[in-house]
């Protein structure tokens, strides 16, 4: 090992990942929180390619942040002729519960993080060649996933919510909506 590695800290931050997948990383990197890139999406390619092949279903991402996951897993679902969904306020975090979440969060937390919320995020999607793989949906996750059509169901399903209500509300809204097989 190299005198120049300081571990764990190496591990996120100062080498690439090797091969095509790795080159994904590199190209959404500037728009993916650390931790979990570049480990999180490393993972998700090889999973995805190792188990969703014949699994029906989009790919949902619920809670975009700056979108480097969603574009991410856009450019995976245009290989496999897939779609992404992308759900977000755009507009920072909710109303935290005092007794369920951590004091640390605030109503609006990453509101500013989020880069010009829906309209940087649709111009991203635009500037890497995505517009016909991902589609972003503005609303609160309770409103957007209720009003999807009965039939849309998921292959794979990211959730990255920092908040109790939340990541209950994403799980309870694609439950029944992840294709058997589905991650």
């Amino acid at each position: 090992m190299s005198d120049s590695w300081v571990f764990p800290f190496d591990l996120l931050f100062n080498h690439r990942l090797p091969g095509p997948v790795g080159d994904l990383i590199e190209t959404v990197r500037p728009l993916c929180m650390t931790p979990p890139s570049p480990w999180g999406e490393w993972v998700y390619a090889h999973l995805i390619a190792a188990k969703l092949g014949d699994v029906e279903g989009d790919f949902v991402e619920l809670g975009v942040g700056l979108g480097g996951m969603a574009l991410f897993l856009g450019h995976l679902a245009w290989q496999m002729d897939r779609k992404v969904l992308a759900v977000d306020t755009f507009t920072g975090l909710p109303e935290p519960d005092r007794i369920r979440d951590n004091t640390y969060f605030q109503s609006g937390d990453y509101r500013h993080a989020l880069g010009g919320g829906l309209e940087a995020f649709t111009g991203w999607i635009e500037h890497f060649g995505l517009v016909d793989v991902c589609e972003a949906r503005q609303g609160r996750f309770e409103a957007v996933l209720a009003a999807l059509e009965p039939a849309r169901r998921f292959a794979f399903v990211h959730i990255d919510c920092d908040l109790y209500g939340s990541t209950r509300t994403a799980l309870e809204g694609v439950w029944d909506r992840v294709t058997p097989g589905g991650v």
